[in-house]
């Protein structure tokens, strides 16, 4: 026998047959009548798109009682914990917000951070007595390009990797506050779409972390954090992220540098002077000024680029999510 909803009116119009024999197939289908979407229940209209948007497959007839828990409401608290529900449209070009956000809020902020930071660490390598020879202060070693155990080029590549790493994690939370609370919208250029296909794309860019099943934030959600692509523990998902994580940074460091080393190397070939197949750098605070230089330059192309991508990131999940 057919279910008839307790809420149906008795002066209800004659019901078409047709829909009937529809919502009958429906229901053999799904036989769950508390979480049936609208329009598979007699006496119901069809659904329009909106709904069908809007419900996402829960029982709105007031037919649920009081036992049963709204799944959707609790889907929604959680969102509204950092999920989609604050998430602005994505838009296709780069407004004056966002454009200060990349390149002055989180790219001039690293260069002062990371300069500051380099600063610090240079003035302890380089302009601290060593043992002789060497030039002013007494005693110290200068710096060479390439020459141990002072070498630039040794101190520009351990400091790509540490401030990779840094800037990489740093970013990853704070540009995702951003866009989950709303203060920065995604970015979804018309030359960036669809989303890459590629399984090691998606792997680098978290494409297959988010899901609306279990709601997250937009750029960090608890889904196959586990390198065997299952939920495990709490802590085994922590080291399965963080293990990722240092992954992704490593090859971040390695195109920073890449990038980076043919424009250092030439500018330190200009300023230095030649010393048996090498350059030696004599003043006091060479060493620091180009630790500060080069720091600041990685931190704002490393933070820009990385903010950018970011957004571009949640751009895809947002027209993936109807967010547009």
């Amino acid at each position: 026998m057919w279910w008839i909803p307790s809420n149906t009116p008795p002066s209800a119009p004659p019901l078409d047959l047709a829909y009937l024999d529809r919502a009958l197939e429906a229901h053999l289908r799904d036989p769950e009548p508390a979480r049936r979407p609208l329009g598979y229940l007699p006496g119901v209209p069809p659904p329009t798109p909106v709904q069908l948007l809007t419900s996402r497959g829960s029982n709105r007839t007031g037919s649920s009682s009081a036992d049963t828990p709204d799944l959707d409401d609790e889907d929604d608290k959680g969102k509204g914990k950092g999920g989609m529900s604050k998430m602005r449209p994505a838009t296709t070009r780069l407004d004056a917000r966002q454009w200060g956000y990349v390149f002055l809020v989180q790219g001039l902020g690293s260069v002062l951070v990371a300069g500051a930071l380099n600063a610090l660490t240079g003035y302890f390598l380089y302009s601290t007595p060593r043992p002789p020879p060497g030039p002013p202060p007494a005693g110290s070693i200068p710096p060479f390009l390439f020459h141990p155990p002072v070498s630039l080029l040794g101190d520009a590549a351990f400091t790509t990797l540490v401030q990779a790493k840094i800037t990489y994690f740093l970013l990853l939370f704070l540009v995702n506050r951003a866009l989950s609370r709303g203060e920065i919208a995604p970015y979804a250029p018309p030359f960036l779409q669809p989303e890459p296909r590629a399984p090691f794309l998606r792997w680098l860019l978290f494409l297959d972390h988010y899901n609306d099943a279990h709601p997250g934030s937009v750029v960090l959600a608890p889904r196959w954090w586990c390198c065997c692509g299952v939920w495990g523990t709490r802590v085994g998902r922590g080291v399965a992220f963080a293990l990722a994580g240092i992954g992704r940074a490593l090859m971040l460091a390695v195109v920073a540098f890449g990038v980076l080393v043919g424009p250092m190397v030439g500018v330190l070939v200009a300023v230095g002077r030649p010393f048996m197949g090498d350059w030696v750098f004599l003043g006091r605070w060479d060493g620091m000024v180009f630790k500060v230089v080069y720091g600041g330059v990685l931190g704002f192309g490393l933070s820009s680029g990385l903010t950018a991508l970011w957004m571009v990131r949640a751009g895809w999940i947002a027209r993936r999510s109807c967010v547009c």
